[in-house]
């Protein structure tokens, strides 16, 4: 990491476009190894760019397949073909992972695609013949006699050519051997992302199922509440419903109390009325035969005097 902050922007971007066996390569690949660890803390980041550095490595070795570079080219395609499978196999994220594994499958397709042609490129380069060279200006004809002359120069239109020089095809054996060794481990690669398709879809079925189940828990508690909660409610208006009565029976108790006690006041206050009316009338009753007595009394004197002054008139 402190290696790539020390080199030079210009170096940085020259080195963007380099290939195997020029200079700036080297410093390609350390911007790669350093932007890897800057993005590591996300694993599906670190897989998407891993995927672009693969694209990168078959750009590279579509680049250099005339040159000597080609087998250090593919080499770094085989190492960072594995590489990439395994960063993506360490993506926590089941629908990200898919989507990585379904684009990384396409990019190795496509990649197979590039090295079959490069592979047919090579062995039908090694299988071609070698083209005779020319004859020279002052080349002796061949003789015309019936003569059997004996020698390693061909004979081409009366002119004698030297026997082309075997051609080295250690080169592009090699080449081949090693498009062949990196087509397997890609098929390999491909065979382990087809596995990991297949867990991940698995585990994606998992998670649905448990999603479901704790969705269907989830409701069934749901229900389970609101039938506490209802019943709750049934019991709470009960309970209101005979504490309402309760205290309807209670004023009612009382209103009756009152009632009896109003009544037996207002029997009190009859009672205590006509006493008095009665004692009044009484009273004026007995007033009336004492003012009657003495009228009486009254009347009676009056008239024995009478009397007594008739008597005497009488004797007189």
């Amino acid at each position: 990491m402190l290696t790539a902050l020390l080199i030079p922007a210009g170096a940085v971007q020259a080195s963007q476009n380099s290939v195997p066996g020029e200079k700036m390569y080297p410093v390609k690949l350390v911007l790669e190894d350093a932007l890897l660890l800057m993005m590591k803390p996300s694993r599906s980041a670190t897989s998407d760019m891993e995927i672009k550095f693969t694209k990168r490595r078959l750009l590279e070795v579509e680049q250099v397949s005339d040159t000597a570079f080609v087998v250090e080219s593919l080499n770094s395609l085989n190492d960072q073909v594995a590489g990439t499978t395994d960063s993506i196999e360490e993506v926590k994220d089941l629908e990200k992972q898919s989507e990585l594994v379904q684009e990384y499958i396409q990019t190795l397709t496509e990649t197979q695609t590039s090295l079959q042609q490069q592979k047919v490129a090579v062995v039908n380069r090694a299988a071609a013949p070698a083209a005779p060279s020319a004859p020279a200006a002052n080349a002796p004809q061949a003789p015309s006699n019936n003569y059997n002359y004996t020698t390693n120069n061909q004979v081409v239109n009366n002119y004698y050519y030297s026997p082309p020089a075997q051609q080295d095809n250690s080169q592009d054996r090699e080449v081949q051997r090693k498009i062949e060794e990196t087509q397997a481990e890609i098929r390999a690669e491909m065979q382990r992302l087809r596995q990991v398709a297949a867990e991940n879809e698995f585990q994606q079925q998992q998670q649905q199922i448990e999603a479901e189940a704790l969705e269907a828990q989830k409701k069934y508690q749901e229900e389970v509440k609101r039938i506490q909660d209802k019943n709750e409610e049934t019991v709470r208006q009960n309970q209101e419903m005979i504490e309402a009565q309760a205290r309807a029976i209670e004023e009612q108790r009382r209103a009756e109390e009152e009632a009896r006690q109003r009544a037996i006041e207002e029997s009190e206050e009859a009672r205590r009325r006509a006493l008095e009316e009665a004692q009044r009338k009484a009273m004026e009753e007995y007033q009336q035969q004492q003012q009657q007595q003495q009228q009486n009394q009254g009347h009676g004197n009056s008239q024995g005097n009478s009397g007594k002054g008739n008597d005497k008139d009488h004797d007189d």
